[in-house]
């Protein structure tokens, strides 16, 4: 599928930041649970829900490259070119 697209920098960027961090997490899936959200025992039974689903969102690689890539789209500003390819007819 993006072999046949014609992607610039930026695209190539935003395809890059996800992929990065899809294999990452492929890669280390525990990194989530020992390093991001520690529980101290005191918590309520709420809070423990949503870190346990805060952190199987974030374990999944498919989710977190998903999540990388929307937001490096939204952040990187568009090029020049990009605009005009768009516009092809």
């Amino acid at each position: 599928i993006l072999g046949k697209q014609e992607m610039g920098r930026r695209m190539r960027m935003v395809v890059a930041g996800g992929l990065m961090a899809g294999v990452g997490v492929a890669i280390v899936p525990a990194w989530a649970t020992n390093a991001l959200w520690v529980l101290d025992g005191t918590e309520g039974d709420s809070k423990r829900l949503f870190r346990e689903s805060i952190i199987i969102i974030i374990e999944s690689p498919y989710s977190i490259g998903t999540l990388v890539a929307l937001v490096l789209n939204a952040a990187i500003p568009r090029d020049a070119g990009d605009e005009e390819s768009l516009h092809v007819e």
